[in-house]
């Protein structure tokens, strides 16, 4: 079994074996842009939890322990091997659960993340859409939850035009 499943956002590791999300997160931190301190488990532990079962849990919790705070809540969201893609977004289709707290909650967030990925609606996007006859690989992002000043959404591609730039679009909640 895989010693280690969890990277900082930051890690080379979390754009290799974390999903387009995590991808595109990495590249807004290598942009200077302020993104919630976070990490990638990556789509190894998924692999490793259905051949493995709890044992890959048991190390999870190892590799989680000394980063999870119980004094904060965090947001865990799947970044899977065919989210934000350049033809296909995924959007909406895989679970992402907010104002987590505790290393338990975490974990059994990250299974929630996991199973999203044989959800009926993600099975019939892939019909319909033909994303890819590859196997798709789900791993998961835990982010520290911020309090709201603004609400929105990052594009890395303009919706509009299709070329390669940052927009962002945002609205004032406070």
């Amino acid at each position: 079994m895989k010693q280690d499943y969890v990277y900082a956002l930051s890690h080379r590791a979390a754009s290799q074996r974390g999903g387009g999300k995590a991808r595109n997160l990495q590249f807004l931190l290598q942009r200077h842009f302020p993104v919630p301190q976070g990490w990638v488990v990556t789509w190894d532990a998924q692999n490793d939890y259905l051949l493995q079962g709890e044992a890959v849990l048991v190390q999870l919790r190892k590799n989680l322990a000394d980063k999870v705070s119980p004094d904060k809540t965090y947001a865990v969201r799947s970044s899977a091997s065919v989210e934000d893609e350049s033809r296909h977004s995924c959007a909406g289709l895989f679970r992402s659960i907010l104002q987590v707290r505790g290393l338990d909650a975490v974990l059994d967030s990250i299974r929630l993340v996991w199973k999203s990925l044989a959800s009926a609606e993600y099975a019939a996007y892939r019909q319909k859409n033909q994303t890819t006859d590859k196997p798709v690989r789900m791993a998961v992002i835990i982010q520290e939850m911020v309090q709201v000043v603004y609400s929105g959404v990052v594009f890395s591609k303009n919706p509009l035009t299709g070329l390669s730039e940052i927009i962002i679009d945002r609205k004032s909640v406070v």
